[in-house]
């Protein structure tokens, strides 16, 4: 289900519905209208009937948080006579090769590779849960068992070194992240190529590209399912501008259903759950015991207001109703600007769990950091945030419109937050392409005019032939091809469009589509994920 047409939105995935919403919908909101005049009028004390506003069930807006996606909405076609018959054929038994005389109890006894590897798998984890090692005998276990001062000491012992333990692991943690984030900083993108896997494998959904700038790439190609679950704008900047005007109506008078501030008013909510009302009424009672606890502490000369007597004593705060503009219930990709704040010292890196405050809200969150590039179609993922570098975060979150500012916070137990950056949002679109980018390098060994023998960026003849197509460059300027592969050992020719020396590195860009990370399920229920977007 999309956002209505005439305020320039729409779904990602799924059909678009209309504003109005079917029948049924507007019989439930005519029965929640008719519910909500007649609490009004019961809560209105005497014979004042003034009534401020009321639900308007062809004006009013679905409480829809995430579109519903049809999981058949895709393209589907029909298998081909020879996809069923590889399906079928690849149901049968897998052939084995076996020794020349090889009985079948013997091969019984041979196992293959993955059963190897699971096997292997299987002792690590018996090896992770050793058995009492320095107990040699039985009567070593039950002369330990009866004494029960000496467990409790060596307890007592176990409980520091395991403390111990674990903070000389989190100063490694620490110092790995720095370590990691210099050398990112001297060598960015480039990674080693694996030696114990493929690189086609490793590096399958990888794809290179002619230029970074001017390459085309298609933003709505190869989606997780998650975008089909969020909202999309077709004019960002036109639909902020109309709900701003919205707020201006209802602020200065002019609309008809809105209430000037300073005005004491009564609102009434129809279809709240039970919990939800509960939980609403506990606090306000807190709130109030608190404000009635700390009246006489606030009327003295102590200098302490109500509000602060309120907090400091039972850290209860009064309930806090707002408002929200058009389309900020609904879930979107939400891009931030983001800059490390100068008294943070710690490494920021990408997708790092951040406490993010904008404005009234406050949740959880995982942004992936990219480039600050203005106007490019395409922005290069970072891997950490570097100080002084302003970088943007873009992650699942409830639709905002700007100017709206950001706190990012560190949040770990047992310690008082720490501010980690500072930002403001960019735009809502989940059609900014946010692209990883990694090199692949290696050495020339031997070099004749434009050609040279190149190792150490690959270590089999077949991953030389899956990366043919893609474009070589070295560090001094100069851009070349593959040509063929070279011997079994991972050496390939190549050939550049210039003398290419010795001393110099020859490289190749790959690059990939990143998505952010949609937030855990427990953070959906509550605490400070989506429970608590609005």
């Amino acid at each position: 289900m999309g956002i209505d047409g005439e305020d320039d939105a729409a779904a990602t995935g799924g059909a678009a519905a209309s504003a109005k919403g079917s029948s049924a919908d507007l019989k439930r909101r005519s029965a929640a209208k008719k519910r909500a005049e007649k609490a009004l009028q019961q809560h209105l004390p005497g014979d004042t009937k003034l009534v401020a506003a009321l639900p308007d069930p062809e004006q009013q807006e679905a409480l829809v948080r995430e579109n519903e996606r049809d999981p058949l909405d895709g393209e589907q076609t029909w298998p081909t006579e020879e996809e069923l018959a590889a399906a079928a054929g690849g149901s049968k038994l897998r052939k084995r090769r076996l020794p020349a005389g090889t009985s079948e109890y013997q091969a019984a006894w041979i196992l293959d590779d993955d059963e190897v590897s699971g096997s292997d798998d299987n002792d690590d984890e018996e090896e992770a849960v050793p058995l009492s090692e320095d107990l040699a005998s039985e009567e070593d276990y039950g002369a330990a068992a009866g004494d029960e001062g000496d467990d409790d000491a060596s307890m007592m012992g176990d409980d520091e070194e395991a403390e111990q333990a674990a903070a000389q692991r989190l100063r490694e943690e620490l110092k790995a992240k720095r370590m990691a984030e210099a050398e990112d900083a001297e060598y960015p993108d480039e990674i080693d190529t694996p030696q114990d896997m493929p690189a086609r494998q490793r590096f399958a959904k990888y794809r290179g590209l002619k230029s970074f700038r001017s390459s085309p790439w298609d933003a709505r190609e190869g989606l997780p399912a998650e975008y089909g679950r969020v909202f999309a704008f077709e004019n960002f900047k036109r639909t902020a501008k109309r709900a701003h005007e919205a707020v201006a109506r209802a602020t200065d008078g002019s609309d008809p259903c809105c209430v000037l501030p300073g005005s004491w008013v009564t609102l009434v909510l129809a279809d709240v759950p039970a919990a939800a009302a509960a939980a609403v009424l506990e606090r306000t009672a807190a709130a109030a015991a608190a404000a009635a606890a700390c009246a006489a502490a606030a009327a003295g000369d102590d200098g302490m207001s109500l509000d602060a007597g309120v907090t400091s004593a039972t850290g209860a705060v009064p309930l806090t109703v707002y408002g929200l503009l058009q389309h900020e219930a609904k879930l979107s990709v939400v891009n931030f600007s983001m800059k490390k704040a100068a008294s943070y010292t710690e490494t920021i890196r990408n997708k790092e769990e951040l406490l993010l405050v904008c404005g009234l809200r406050s949740f959880t969150g995982q942004p992936v950091l990219s480039d600050d590039a203005q106007g490019a179609d395409k922005n290069k993922m970072e891997r950490f945030l570097h100080p002084g570098k302003t970088a943007v975060g873009s992650l699942y979150a409830p639709i905002s419109f700007p100017p709206l500012p950001l706190l990012a916070f560190k949040v770990v137990l047992g310690q008082k937050p720490q501010l980690a950056a500072t930002g403001a949002l960019r735009s809502c679109d989940p059609d900014r392409l946010v692209v990883k980018k990694i090199v692949l390098s290696g050495y020339p060994v031997r070099v004749h005019k434009t050609r040279g023998v190149v190792r150490l960026m690959f270590f089999n003849p077949d991953d030389i032939r899956w990366f043919k197509p893609v474009e070589l460059w070295t560090k001094s300027g100069r851009r070349g091809r593959i040509t063929e592969p070279l011997g079994t050992h991972g050496a390939f020719k190549a050939r550049f469009d210039g003398p290419v020396q010795q001393r110099d590195a020859v490289c190749m860009s790959l690059y990939k589509r990143v998505f952010p990370k949609w937030p855990a399920a427990a953070q959906q229920q509550g605490g400070l994920g989506m429970a608590s977007f609005a």
